[in-house]
């Protein structure tokens, strides 16, 4: 009976550090994101500037997977996120506003790979990389028809940084997102030859809740 008790003692404290070493589980949560952008095309001396500039954040959502590696305090956390971000842009004509705004939805696979530090028992800081690559995009033109049309480029990087509190198996995350590469380059007017440089980013802020197995 002893053996029988110090065996199932042992195995639980296997497990328990097992658990304590390697985590995976589900997470899921909204974001608020805009396109970051501020650019201007000229048609020339006889014709007005185009001013095509940053518009109002929009309220996306995301869903995955993600494991931790843990030792001691220190841990790694590599995510693989499905991503559904954008924002909106205003255009101008000579600082009128045109009759739409250009509303750009963006669907992305997302993987941060998050380095980070534990305070006491649950709370942590991280910072990492995030890779990026975009699946889909569209652009959703109010009351007007499509101006322009962005360029975008599939595979970004980017860096992340928050903090985040565990409670037993849940886990809850605030953290930034920002961009160290270009999401667009370049932006065409329809059935035109015309076409101007742009620097679009889309950072935003991030509210997620994961579930450990």
């Amino acid at each position: 009976m002893k053996r029988l008790i110090i065996i199932l003692l042992v195995v639980v404290s296997i497990n328990q550090a097992n658990a304590q070493f390697f985590q995976v589980g589900a997470k899921a949560g909204i974001s608020s994101s805009h396109l970051k952008v501020d650019a201007m095309f000229s048609g020339g001396d006889d014709q007005e500037n185009v001013f095509y500039k940053s518009g109002q954040a929009v309220l996306g959502w995301h869903l995955g997977l993600y494991s931790r590696i843990q030792i001691s305090r220190f841990y790694i956390q590599p995510e693989l996120l499905y991503s559904s971000t954008g924002g909106k842009i205003k255009i101008s004509n000579d600082g009128i506003d045109f009759p739409g705004i250009n509303e750009i939805k963006l669907n992305k696979l997302d993987i941060p790979i998050l380095v980070g530090w534990t305070f006491g028992k649950s709370f942590r800081v991280y910072a990492g990389p995030s890779f990026s690559y975009l699946l889909s995009e569209k652009s959703v033109w109010k009351n007007t028809k499509e101006v322009f049309k962005q360029d975008f480029t599939k595979g970004t990087i980017g860096y992340q940084a928050g903090i985040g509190v565990d409670i037993t198996t849940i886990s809850l995350d605030l953290k930034y997102e920002g961009n160290l590469s270009a999401l667009g380059k370049s932006v065409s007017i329809p059935g035109t030859d015309v076409s101007f440089d742009t620097d679009v980013r889309n950072p935003q802020v991030i509210l997620s809740m994961g579930f450990r197995f």
